[in-house]
């Protein structure tokens, strides 16, 4: 069985990751500010990486500074840290990630988005072909019916 428009995981043909349900073969695409939507493409049900977890507004981080949170420490001997590249913010350590950079989730790690790849330190999308992939057109799983 294949599914129909970018449904995939053929019987159940469920909408990909990043798009809603609308009972029709493709499904449309969640909001930037949403990593996963129901309803409409802004009803966020978990917010992108480089927003504020706070669904389903996802409201746009305040600025942060990319060291280690500086609290309760005796004067002189604070050590600044530079945060890891997958972090937008960090503690304790410089991998330690409390928020991450653009197009990563899951803190403290901070993996890539399903839909992306790393390279050169830097989450980039997956072609339009793939759900996941290893380079832009290397796909790990395909999107649609494609095989």
């Amino acid at each position: 069985m294949i599914c129909a428009g970018n449904r995939v995981n053929a019987p159940t043909c469920n909408c990909p990751e990043g798009t809603y349900e609308t009972n029709v073969p493709t499904c449309p695409s969640c909001d930037e500010k949403c990593a996963t939507c129901i309803d409409n493409s802004t009803n966020c049900t978990t917010c992108a990486s480089d927003r504020e977890q706070a669904p389903p507004e996802c409201p746009i981080l305040p600025p942060a500074i990319s060291s280690v949170k500086v609290t309760d420490i005796p004067v002189g001997s604070a050590v600044t840290v530079n945060c890891d590249f997958k972090c937008k913010t960090c503690a304790e350590a410089h991998n330690n990630c409390i928020t991450c950079d653009a197009n990563r989730h899951q803190p403290p790690s901070c993996p890539c988005l399903a839909g992306h790849f790393e390279s050169e330190e830097v989450c980039h999308p997956c072609s339009y072909k793939c759900v996941d992939c290893t380079s832009a057109d290397v796909c790990t799983t395909c999107s649609g019916n494609r095989n």
